[in-house]
């Protein structure tokens, strides 16, 4: 079960935002550290901060509730928090 949230997760992850082609950047298998949401930027947009984040990301990854899938994202991410279940997320690199 774990392996499966994890891969959905990184494959989610590499989706959450549709731009046009960019780098995309990943993260070594890891635990989230921390979640922040936003309630006045965005949607309720959220930044999930990884440890080794990668340079290109050493803020966090950036999650438009907006977005399509973004909840679905959301709960995936929130599960292997709170599990403390290592994962791997990705995303693009040229915006938040």
């Amino acid at each position: 079960m774990n392996r499966m949230i994890r891969s959905i997760v990184a494959i989610a992850g590499m989706v959450i935002t549709f731009a046009a082609p960019a780098a995309t950047t990943d993260n070594p298998v890891g635990l989230v550290t921390a979640i922040y949401t936003y309630t006045d930027y965005g949607g309720g947009d959220i930044v999930i901060t990884v440890q080794s984040a990668p340079a290109a990301c050493q803020h966090g990854f950036w999650i438009r509730l907006a977005d399509p899938g973004s909840k679905t994202v959301f709960a995936q991410v929130l599960s292997a928090y709170q599990a403390k279940t290592p994962l791997r997320m990705g995303g693009y690199d040229n915006e938040m």
